[in-house]
């Protein structure tokens, strides 16, 4: 099992926001990360679904088959979870 943890930065003085997100197997060992950069500067929220979507998209590739993944976005956390609870 892992726990991928996504967050996201804005550098809205430099027109670009970042993502990044990293691995922690059942004992707390790190395993692997990723970041990356892209243009623009857009709303937080849609910076941490943006970071979350591209979690979901390199996951796999880590041969694992239960992975939690922990947004600190509370607007994102709270629709995912809303939709699944219905």
């Amino acid at each position: 099992m892992l726990k991928c943890n996504l967050d996201a930065a804005i550098f809205s003085n430099n027109n670009y926001f970042g993502i990044s997100f990293y691995t922690r197997n059942e004992n707390g060992d790190f395993i692997r990360v990723k970041t990356s950069n892209f243009n623009g500067v857009p709303r937080p929220h849609e910076a941490e679904a943006w970071a979350l979507y591209h979690a979901i998209q390199w996951t796999p590739q880590l041969a694992y088959q239960n992975i939690i993944l922990e947004s600190d976005c509370k607007t994102i956390v709270y629709n995912i979870t809303r939709r699944i609870h219905k």
